[in-house]
C-alpha cells in the first residue's frame, strides 16, 4: 500500500481583545463552507514567523506582531496527511478590523461555527496557552 503524501501548513491564532480570528473556507474547496484558523500550505525550510506575517497581510490585510510557534497537530485525511505548525500571534494595533471574510470569536463561541477536526485539535492547544 502506498503511503499518502504529507503536506505542511502554518496556522495562526491571531488574538485581539480576548478573541481570535477565524476565516470561512470557500464553498468550492475541500471542506468548503467550514470555518478555520487562517492557514497556509508551506514547502521547505523557511522562516515560519515571517512567512505567516506576510501571508496574513497579503490575504486579509491584517498586520500581526510577535508570532511564536506554540505547537503542531497532525491529521490524517483519506488521501494525505496534514501537519500544521501552530503560531500564537497578536494584532499589531487595534484598528477596527471588520470584513465578511473573517470574524473574531472567543473560545466559548467555537461551538457556534462548523470547524473541521484538525481545527478542534488546534483549539485544544489554545486552551492550554
Amino acid at each position: 500500500k502506498v503511503k499518502p503524501p504529507e503536506y505542511e501548513y502554518i496556522a495562526g491564532i491571531v488574538r485581539h481583545e480576548n478573541k481570535f480570528l477565524i476565516t470561512k473556507r470557500s464553498e468550492d474547496t475541500m471542506l468548503g463552507g467550514l470555518w478555520e484558523l487562517p492557514n497556509f500550505r508551506i514547502e521547505g525550510e523557511i522562516d515560519l514567523k515571517k512567512l505567516y506575517q506576510t501571508k496574513i497581510k497579503d490575504s486579509l490585510n491584517i498586520n500581526i506582531k510577535k508570532p511564536d510557534v506554540i505547537g503542531s497537530v497532525t491529521h490524517q485525511y483519506s488521501h494525505f496527511t496534514a501537519i500544521v505548525k501552530v503560531l500564537n500571534c497578536k494584532l499589531s494595533h487595534s484598528k477596527n478590523y471588520k470584513n465578511k471574510k473573517y470574524k473574531w470569536i472567543s473560545l466559548k463561541e467555537v461551538d457556534l461555527y462548523p470547524f473541521s477536526k484538525i481545527n478542534h485539535k488546534i483549539f485544544d492547544i489554545i486552551k492550554t496557552t
